[in-house]
């Protein structure tokens, strides 16, 4: 299965900026979340095909967030 959407989960804008342009070069469709709460509120706009995501960030990191979301 191709991979046409993409989450990124990462506290760091300059990190969040430099994937988006590289996966929309590449005619991927790419939603942002700089958090835990963000995270949540795209996946309720949506399920991506992929989530990349940072493990170091404040508040829940991305074990944690991984494991939330998987519930």
């Amino acid at each position: 299965m191709p991979v046409r959407s993409v989450l990124i989960v990462d506290d760091s804008k300059t990190e969040l900026m430099f994937l988006t342009d590289l996966l929309q070069k590449n005619q991927m469709t790419v939603r942002t979340a700089e958090g835990a709460d963000e995270a949540f509120k795209r996946l309720s706009e949506g399920k991506p095909d992929l989530i990349l995501m940072d493990v170091v960030m404040p508040g829940q990191n991305g074990y944690q967030l991984t494991r939330s979301i998987n519930r």
